[in-house]
């Protein structure tokens, strides 16, 4: 397809800066891009100043046009039913898994997020994802989706016991809403949800090989005190791609510590520490990605100002950071 869509994931732990990179990254887009966000703080509706609406919504930042979407799992429910009405007791299950399990909700995410993919015609779609801990489970989710609506559903089409572990986990689970003498009731919402099969096994394996196709970009977001623990996890899940970029916010490599500065500078040598150990960490999972620096005074906090000095700084993500620091001099 010569219009083939761009997409954009921004991954990263919480608070280290994802949403303002994923905006950044729509701002600076030729067309007129889509941002989607995985994220349950709705962090870019907040940094953009708009409600949290339901369904696409569209903005303006600085002249430019935005479309804006937020995966919600109420969407999807409508747009099943559509199709095969339930009852009350449909709908109420539904609610409590969406309430109460986080894999059912990551399940649900990547569902709607594989429709969005499919109908908006933008040319470019930037995902936020979630914080880390929301995302472990998200990368897993990903890579399991396919599997767990081919081989789960099915077995509970016909109602077998010997359920997967996946599945058994969220059976047990449902139990603890309405106990034992409430499994008639499970199983007429289980027997809805089986009859949106097709539609889940599609989008699985539709949403699979978009994410890992090998035009999309996937761009990690660090800062000096992120753990190695992640820096696996997301080698490991982006093992089957190479098209990946890393950066470092709040970087304070090139910052200048003076020689017996006064202990307020203690904190910023802790940083610059922890960065070299980054670095030595990056340098083996990720030989051959060149890292960009985000210097630690650019972001900034919340505000529109801010934010857009952040969005046009021609010093953000450079290859080598451009800003040779003297931090401010204390009398000792």
């Amino acid at each position: 397809m010569s219009q083939k869509t761009q997409l954009h994931f921004v991954w990263g732990s919480g608070g280290v800066g994802k949403s303002h990179c994923a905006i950044r990254e729509a701002y600076r887009k030729l067309d007129k891009p889509l941002l989607i966000t995985l994220d349950p703080s709705y962090r870019l509706y907040d940094l953009l100043g708009l409600e949290r609406l339901h369904g696409l919504c569209s903005t303006s930042l600085e002249g430019k046009d935005i479309d804006l979407k937020a995966c919600d799992a109420r969407e999807l429910f409508e747009a099943l039913e559509a199709r095969h009405p339930s009852n009350e007791v449909v709908r109420w299950y539904y609610q409590e898994l969406v309430k109460g399990l986080q894999k059912f909700r990551d399940y649900l995410s990547l569902l709607q997020l594989a429709d969005d993919m499919n109908t908006h015609r933008n040319r470019s779609i930037i995902v936020d994802t979630p914080p880390f801990a929301e995302a472990v489970g998200l990368h897993s989710s990903i890579t399991n989706l396919s599997q767990f609506f081919d081989k789960s559903l099915v077995k509970l089409t016909t109602r077998n016991k010997l359920l997967n572990f996946g599945m058994r986990k969220i059976f047990e689970a449902l139990q603890l809403f309405v106990g034992k003498s409430g499994l008639k009731d499970l199983m007429e919402f289980l027997d809805w949800l089986s009859l949106h099969i097709d539609r889940f096994q599609n989008a699985a394996k539709n949403l699979e090989k978009k994410i890992f196709d090998e035009e999309t970009l996937h761009h990690i977001i660090l800062t000096p005190e992120t753990h190695e623990s992640f820096l696996i996890e997301m080698k490991a899940f982006l093992k089957k791609t190479s098209n990946v970029r890393i950066s470092i916010n709040r970087s304070v490599t090139d910052f200048h510590i003076p020689e017996n500065a006064h202990p307020f500078f203690e904190e910023f040598r802790r940083l610059k520490q922890k960065e070299i150990v980054l670095n030595q960490i990056l340098t083996k999972l990720f030989p051959s990605i060149t890292v960009d620096k985000i210097p630690l005074q650019l972001m900034g906090e919340d505000t529109r100002q801010e934010l857009m000095d952040f969005i046009l700084s021609p010093i953000a993500f450079s290859k080598k950071s451009a800003l040779q620091t003297d931090l401010p001099r204390t009398n000792s």
